[in-house]
């Protein structure tokens, strides 16, 4: 009797414990999203010796939860022309949070041959706010491509469909956290079918 007692408690406080580090991985999975002014498909044109800008946006829409991020450009350095205030600063994105954006400033060089192609690497480290618990300096890794050559013109009557800002789909963070949610609810049905067969064992 004592056995299948202690059996139930351990069963009790094992799944207490799965129970609270699947709500920690719902929380960080939904809590903080980055987006981007352009993507592979998109790359940032710009002529040779000449400016032009790029940026990205920070999001942090669930939890209550404030984050501190910093921003390092891992590469393409040469050709950031804001990167010591973009290095130096540290960016806060409160609570609910939309559209905290982040503008980087780009220069080709004059001699660049027009279809050269470069890569510009972020690397964006979160931390925790004082009164935070989750976000354990967890880091995102943005690229922006950027191409030497004549950016897109409007002409009337054509529209031109813009792709390069990859906002999260909201879908894909429901669908990650469904998966969790499922893959916790197969463990836990295993664990309590073996713990009931090994009761009957014991018996």
């Amino acid at each position: 009797m004592d056995y299948k007692n202690t059996m139930r408690k351990n069963l009790i406080s094992n799944l207490g414990a799965l129970f609270v580090i699947v709500v920690l991985l719902m929380n960080v999975i939904t809590a903080f999203g980055i987006t981007k002014s352009n993507s592979d498909n998109f790359p940032l044109m710009i002529l040779p010796g000449e400016s032009g800008s790029a940026w990205i946006e920070f999001q942090n829409t669930q939890g209550n939860e404030d984050v501190v991020a910093s921003v390092k450009v891992v590469e393409g350095r040469e050709i950031v022309s804001n990167i010591e205030d973009l290095e130096s600063s540290d960016f806060t994105i409160e609570s609910g949070e939309v559209g905290r954006r982040v503008n980087l400033e780009i220069d080709i060089p004059e001699n660049a041959e027009i279809g050269t192609k470069y890569n510009i690497v972020l690397s964006v480290l979160l931390q925790k706010s004082e009164s935070g618990i989750l976000t354990f300096n967890s880091e995102i890794v943005q690229n922006i491509p950027v191409s030497a050559g004549e950016p897109l013109r409007e002409v009337a009557n054509v529209p031109i469909i813009r792709g390069g800002n990859e906002t999260e789909n909201p879908s894909s963070r429901g669908y990650g956290k469904a998966i969790i949610f499922l893959v916790a609810i197969a463990i836990i049905l295993i664990v309590v079918r073996v713990m009931i067969v090994i009761g009957r064992k014991r018996e």
